[in-house]
């Protein structure tokens, strides 16, 4: 079976023939392999991006030490369409796939997990066809939701999980990973079978911001929960269920200066039912520092697929237009099916919601009024980490680089105008403005 080896040697686009050491497209392989490149003797990473929508699926994608696969592409909101699909893959230690998007995205049915998987910023729209995540490796999400009521994931034993802004995952049977770290400045939420009884998962970082969910389509129905103490300082949770049968999570470390206390029971509109602590305004211990880096401003629950952004500003679904070829982004006032980053002054700053954001997105949209965007001065916002872009929010303009788009910047203190502006540093390093 033939095997290309990613080169890089054009661009950065995945799907150019020129990248691939066949000099063909990846389509055409059995097995699309991404690892560092060796130059002059040293192994530099590669990092190839999917900024484009593609409904060809890759057979096999191996992703190897130093490489990166991050697939930022987007199809309007009311297109349920995969921007990206493969039929397996394979991730070794140090590889990375970094899934960037609101859109829908298939990763197939085999896998095995030695580096990282990061899901950010995607509510229920990625897809394993068999429901599974094998191997030692890493799964990260971040503002996203994995799995659901009817299709849980099952988490290989020997997988670690980070739950992080707004995340949720649902596991399957006596499937949840070797461990779970919550952040515990935002809301996040491990959502179990509820079948079984005995839950040895290792649970870390757990704050009065992290909560455990009983999957209400297995027909389980929790009556109460009290956290123990353990003697090693841990914590169990243990779950009445209900005909004298308890579910107990067994491993719970917490948070610095978190001491857990009673717990609430309520379902949601999704039918589950949610485990909180009943006092959330008791300090979690987490440094207050990171307040204005969390992800309050989110408004998600985790069970709403819906396109409201981090700001809470609902994204308006509208035609797309293709960027000089680059990548979709839809116009007109945020018309966009990506979340809105930094409407406050503390922004989208490098040690809040995921370190992956920069530069490894493509199509963003967000809303400022006058404030420092990602974190950075109150006159002009950095595009993205890596990136030279500014905003100028008095005369509606934009310039960057580094992978940046950008739209619908609203100087509310003075014209009350909006902008629908964006700048590409791949294919434009212009200064462009629109009305």
């Amino acid at each position: 079976m033939a095997t290309t080896y990613w080169t890089g040697s054009n661009s950065n686009n995945f799907f150019d023939s020129k990248n691939w050491s066949t000099n063909d497209s990846p389509q055409n392989y059995h097995e699309d392999n991404i690892s560092g490149v060796t130059v002059n003797g040293t192994t530099q990473p590669s990092v190839a991006v999917v900024d484009t929508p593609s409904t060809a699926q890759i057979q096999s994608l191996t992703i190897g030490d130093q490489g990166t696969l991050k697939i930022t592409a987007q199809n309007c909101s009311d297109d349920t369409s995969n921007v990206f699909a493969v039929q397996s893959f394979q991730i070794f230690n140090g590889g990375n796939i970094i899934v960037d998007t609101p859109s829908h995205v298939d990763l197939g049915q085999f896998n095995e997990i030695g580096g990282s998987l990061t899901i950010e910023n995607n509510h229920g729209n990625v897809k394993l066809d068999y429901d599974r995540l094998s191997g030692n490796g890493t799964l990260n999400l971040v503002n996203s939701t994995l799995g659901s009521e009817a299709n849980p994931i099952s988490v290989d034993n020997a997988m670690n999980v980070h739950l992080k802004c707004d995340s949720t995952l649902y596991a399957g049977f006596y499937a949840d990973g070797a461990s779970v770290t919550f952040d515990d400045g935002t809301r996040n939420t491990l959502v179990l079978n509820g079948n079984e009884s005995t839950v040895n998962t290792a649970l870390y970082n757990v704050s009065d911001k992290s909560q455990f969910a009983i999957n209400g389509a297995n027909g389980v129905v929790p009556t109460s929960a009290n956290y123990v103490e353990n003697k090693d300082g841990t914590y169990s949770l243990v779950v009445n269920v209900g005909d004298n049968k308890t579910l107990t999570l067994n491993d719970i470390h917490v948070a610095d200066g978190f001491k857990p206390g009673a717990t609430t029971i309520t379902k949601d509109a999704a039918g589950d039912y949610l485990i909180s602590e009943a006092d959330s305004s008791k300090p979690s211990g987490h440094h207050p520092d990171h307040n204005g880096g969390s992800c309050t401003p989110n408004t998600h629950h985790h069970h709403d697929h819906s396109d409201h952004g981090w700001n809470g500003h609902h994204a308006q679904g509208s035609s797309c237009e293709p960027s000089h070829g680059y990548s979709n982004v839809c116009d007109h006032h945020g018309n966009v099916s990506h979340w809105a980053f930094g409407h406050h002054s503390a922004g989208f700053s490098g040690n809040s919601c995921g370190t992956s954001f920069a530069g490894s997105t493509s199509n963003v949209w967000a809303q400022t009024i006058k404030h420092d965007f990602f974190g950075h001065s109150s006159s002009y916002g950095s595009a993205l980490a890596g990136g030279g872009g500014y905003s100028d929010v008095n005369s509606h303009c934009t310039s960057g680089s580094s992978h940046a788009a950008f739209g619908n910047f609203a100087d509310h203190a003075s014209s009350g105008q909006h902008a629908n502006a964006w700048a590409s540093a791949s294919h434009d390093h212009g200064f462009k403005c629109f009305s």
